[in-house]
C-alpha cells in the first residue's frame, strides 16, 4: 500500500514536471516570435525612412585662377575628384569587391 502511495506521488511529480517544461518551453517560444515580430517591425520601419535620406555632393579640390584664366593654385580639406564608373579600372571594382566581401 505504501508502495503504491509513492508511485502515485512520483507520476505525479512527474506529471508536474511535465506539465511545468512544456509550458516554460511554450512561454520561451512566445517570447521570441514577439521578439522577432517586433525587431521586423523595427527594421521595416527603418527602411520605409531610408528614402529620404539625402546624399550631399562631397567636397571637392578648389581651384583658384589668375587674371588670365590659368590655374595659379588649389586649395582643399581632402583632394576628391568624381571619377565616372566607367573610366574606373575594373581591377580596382574587383579589389574593393572583395575586401567588402571579406567583411
Amino acid at each position: 500500500m505504501a508502495l503504491r502511495l509513492l508511485s502515485r506521488q512520483g507520476m505525479a511529480l512527474r506529471r508536474f514536471a511535465v506539465v511545468g517544461a512544456v509550458l516554460l518551453a511554450s512561454g520561451l517560444t512566445w517570447l521570441g516570435v514577439f521578439r522577432l515580430a517586433s525587431t521586423v517591425r523595427s527594421v521595416a520601419h527603418e527602411l520605409d525612412r531610408a528614402g529620404a535620406v539625402q546624399i550631399t555632393p562631397r567636397p571637392q579640390t578648389t581651384v583658384a585662377f589668375d587674371r588670365a584664366g590659368r590655374e595659379a593654385f588649389t586649395f582643399f580639406v581632402e583632394q576628391r575628384i568624381d571619377v565616372p564608373l566607367e573610366q574606373m579600372s575594373p581591377r580596382l571594382i574587383d579589389a574593393v569587391i572583395s575586401v567588402e566581401d571579406r567583411r
